[in-house]
């Protein structure tokens, strides 16, 4: 059974990782705190290094979350730019609107990693159906782009 970290246990933890953090001496935090360097020394190295690690990849979870929603926003005044031109039956604003919606659901399958920029063998046809308009829009994709994986969301 392995042995747990003398420093994950110490009663002073959170300060002895903060001087850990700040790159105090390990000779001094081991005094300040009764411990030795070289616990310290191990704790630094496998113990503080995973849950920076662990921190890192939470941080990196929230800042797509974030994109994410950015996207969806944009997604959502574009969509709203379209509608209003297909009502005013402006066709120019309508077509940059459509150029604008599929740059941003390419976008969207790239996040979701289903385009493979690799190995495109030319342009298709792919089908954009807005309210009771369909569009036809050519842009390079991936012919073997992979199945959604099982609970993902459908690019908008």
């Amino acid at each position: 059974m392995p042995q747990i970290c003398s420093i994950c246990r110490h009663k002073n933890r959170p300060e002895i990782d903060a001087a850990l953090l700040r790159s105090e001496s390990l000779r001094n935090i081991a005094k300040q705190f009764g411990t030795s360097a070289t616990a310290l020394h191990r704790h630094r190295n496998s113990c503080v290094s995973q849950q920076l690690s662990k921190a890192k990849d939470a941080s990196d979870v929230v800042a797509a979350s974030a994109l994410v929603r950015e996207l969806r926003e944009i997604t959502a005044k574009t969509r709203d730019v379209l509608a209003r031109a297909v009502r005013e039956k402006n066709g120019d604003l309508a077509l940059k609107a459509v150029a604008r919606l599929e740059r941003q659901l390419e976008l969207k399958a790239r996040l979701l990693g289903q385009l493979e920029e690799r190995g495109a063998s030319g342009p298709v046809t792919v089908q954009v159906v807005y309210v009771d308009k369909q569009v036809n829009v050519t842009a390079p994709v991936s012919r073997t782009a992979p199945a959604l994986p099982a609970g993902s969301e459908r690019a908008e």
